[in-house]
């Protein structure tokens, strides 16, 4: 299982440089959010409060508050940029909560929460573990936590194009959605279900790529990627690597690997001092 570390300053940075114009270039992102909303139209909820992990401008936070109009609603991100344009697009409601935190380290009581929402975020933590132990931790008994991420196959044509000019990493890499799986019951959560689908985006040219990619603060932020600018022929090269992906409509496609996934809180859950989680069957046929 691939595990990456990122510069969480420096992707706080990127975000918050991003923020004014995230939503212009963020086309993919706001359609993943609606298609997460979308999906518990099958699940029956009445939440109360809510919390959006990574809720950047807002867009998720907003759909959870038109679907949910009686719950409290919180916004959660690291970037406090992206959160002031959440707060100025902020039309639907008066008493949405925006806050600036560390969804590793997350501000709320044990067993407060009755929803948790994050899309297009997961994928920037370097400890998925340690963001599900908390989720756990502050979701109730019987409560929900549903989520979008990227998997695997997530640009891959521009990895591919990459390699070609040098063994450093230049495309983050994303886990794979069985691992995510695999985390998510080894935390006690039941019933994980983990779907995934393909999304291309198309560009004339492979700059156009990079740079909605800068736009939006998505660029590579692992530790271990290459310093400095990188030489024109080196650029060049990467270029003409990408050019073999041109199809017969003569764009570049970009593909995108969205996971979806949600699991629930049994009705019935004991953390011991060990960190082992005892779950009664009886809680997991109910939610069957």
């Amino acid at each position: 299982m691939i595990k990456q570390q990122f510069n969480k300053q420096e992707i706080c940075n990127a975000f918050n440089q991003a923020a004014n114009h995230y939503q212009d270039a963020a086309i993919l992102q706001l359609e993943i959010a609606k298609r997460l909303d979308e999906r518990l139209d099958f699940v029956h909820l009445s939440p109360e409060k809510v919390v959006d992990l990574g809720s950047g401008t807002g867009v998720l936070t907003r759909h959870m508050k038109s679907r949910f109009t009686k719950a409290q609603v919180i916004g959660l991100d690291l970037a406090e940029k992206m959160l002031k344009q959440a707060r100025a697009q902020d039309k639907l409601f008066k008493k949405n909560n925006w806050l600036a935190a560390d969804i590793e380290q997350l501000p709320f009581v044990s067993e407060s929460l009755d929803l948790v929402t994050s899309s297009s975020c997961l994928h920037w933590v370097s400890d998925l573990p340690k963001v599900f132990s908390e989720v756990w931790r502050v979701l109730k008994p019987g409560s929900l936590f549903t989520f979008t991420s990227f998997g695997p196959d997530t640009l891959k044509e521009l990895k591919a194009s990459f390699s070609a000019v040098d063994h450093y990493p230049h495309v983050n890499e994303f886990i794979d959605m069985h691992d995510i799986g695999d985390m998510l019951l080894k935390q006690g959560f039941s019933d994980p279900v983990m779907d995934m689908e393909y999304i291309q985006m198309t560009y004339s040219d492979v700059m156009g790529l990079m740079k909605d990619l800068k736009t939006i603060g998505a660029n590579n932020h692992a530790q271990h990627k290459r310093r400095g600018l990188m030489s024109r022929s080196a650029l060049e090269l990467m270029k003409k690597s990408y050019e073999q992906y041109r199809n017969s409509e003569g764009v570049l496609p970009a593909t995108f690997e969205v996971i979806y996934g949600h699991a629930w809180v049994p009705e019935q859950k004991q953390q011991l001092n060990s960190g082992e989680v005892l779950v009664s069957l009886e809680s997991l046929r109910k939610k069957k």
